[in-house]
């Protein structure tokens, strides 16, 4: 039995001794947990950001692990693993730069002018230890209700290396809210996760509903999200009115496992000074150890682009 089974086998046995502990059954567990505590995942992202008419581009892509460890008051803590992850930034002056890190060490990219800084798995990391053994600690996680709610704030590792990777919040924002068969709508909220260099720190309402999967697909829920603020100030200085427009759509199996969740966030920031900045967020979550009832396509490479558009 391979050591995935079996770190699988044990936090099963973890949801039950839990459980029995608390003396309450808790229900399932959100996105099929219970069934499997242990789930790979592919989140892919292209950003096109316009500042005053210069645009600039960053594509995203990433491979984790996500474990979901029962925790005190009925709540299931998600934390996430990575595996592989790599940033190319287009179009930003001084020329493109590329990030990678992996089991293979890390790779760093700027201008031509430059040259490449390589480091091995051997090699050392920032703040200590082998670069190859960074990936075995947690890059973060978050605590949800059974029905998917965030309950209180999602935590990251302290890692340097893991300072630039933000995945965590648009994972976050990739799984939906849920509700009972018997509803068709409802509510919920989800932190905006960081928009290039701004990190706003707010809330994104948005409005869920059940809608007639496409056949592939037991259950879709399809998010609907819209904020608005006056007078927030992106930067130290660079104040003025915010709208955001959210798209969302998630695919679940008969197990109630993600298999499949599109994000897209449209943005568009005019300063008091007169900028504007204008930016589309498009982001693609599928599982990798989810039978391929979904998707049934090869492995993609780092090139491949998550899809340009939701279906309306």
């Amino acid at each position: 039995m391979g050591s995935g089974v079996s770190r699988a086998s044990a936090l099963l046995l973890l949801f039950s001794i839990a459980a029995c502990a608390d003396g309450i059954s808790t229900g399932p567990a959100p996105y099929g947990f219970d069934v499997e505590p242990r789930q790979r995942f592919r989140f892919e992202a292209h950003d096109q950001t316009d500042v005053d008419g210069v645009p600039v581009t960053v594509e995203r892509g990433a491979e984790f692990t996500l474990e979901a460890e029962p925790a005190p008051g009925g709540r299931l803590e998600l934390v996430a693993y990575l595996e592989r992850y790599v940033s190319r930034v287009k179009g930003v002056p001084g020329g493109s730069s590329e990030f990678t890190l992996s089991a293979d060490g890390l790779t760093t990219r700027g201008p031509a002018d430059l040259k490449p800084l390589v480091r091995g798995p051997d090699d050392l990391a920032p703040g200590g230890g082998r670069i190859g053994d960074v990936l075995s600690q947690a890059l973060g996680g978050w605590w949800v209700e059974a029905d998917g709610a965030l309950e209180g704030t999602p935590w990251r590792a302290q890692q340097p290396l893991f300072g630039g990777i933000r995945v965590i919040d648009w994972v976050l924002l990739s799984l939906p809210e849920l509700a009972g068969l018997d509803r068709s709508n409802w509510s919920g909220r989800r932190p905006l996760p960081p928009l290039g260099q701004y990190v706003l720190g707010v809330e994104l309402p948005i409005e869920y509903e059940r809608v007639a999967p496409d056949g592939r697909a037991a259950a879709r829920i399809r998010g609907r999200g819209f904020l608005s603020r006056q007078g927030i100030e992106m930067a130290a200085g660079f104040r003025g009115a915010l709208e955001i427009e959210h798209l969302g759509e998630a695919d679940l199996d008969e197990l109630g496992r993600v298999v499949e969740a599109r994000v897209e966030l449209r943005v568009r920031f005019e300063a008091e000074s007169g900028s504007v900045v204008r930016s589309r967020h498009n982001t693609r979550l599928r599982c990798l150890s989810c039978a391929d009832r979904i998707n049934p396509a090869p492995g993609a490479s780092d090139k491949e682009e998550p899809d340009g558009g939701l279906s309306q």
